[in-house]
This record gives C-alpha cells, structure tokens and sequence, in this order.
C-alpha cells in the first residue's frame, strides 16, 4: 500500500502516516525509492502498540 492509501485505510493524514513511520510506530519497506507498507503489518504493530497501552493502564 502507499502512503496515501494507508492513510485512507486507517483514517488519518499522509502526513500522520510519514510521522508514524519516522518514530517506528508503523513498519515499512523499499522497493527502490518507493515506500510501501504491508496491510497485515499495519494491523499487527498497532494492534501489539494497543495491547501495550491497554496493559500500561491497568496496572
């Protein structure tokens, strides 16, 4: 998925998905000097980055 797509998919910014990249919330791969990003992998780090957060609370 690009950049955009992933942005429509999740419902944020472009510019939410570029940060997210840049501080690792969201994985993502090259090919060449494209940047896309896998669907399952999205869902899988921000569902883990979830769990964390849930855990953090209830302690």
């Amino acid at each position: 998925m690009s950049e955009r797509e992933v942005a429509l998919y999740l419902k944020v910014s472009v510019r939410t998905i570029v940060n997210w990249k840049q501080r690792g919330i969201i994985p993502y791969f090259r090919i060449g000097r494209t940047i896309r990003y896998s669907r399952e992998q999205i869902d899988r780090a921000l569902m883990n980055r979830h769990q964390c957060n849930a855990g953090a609370l209830s302690t």
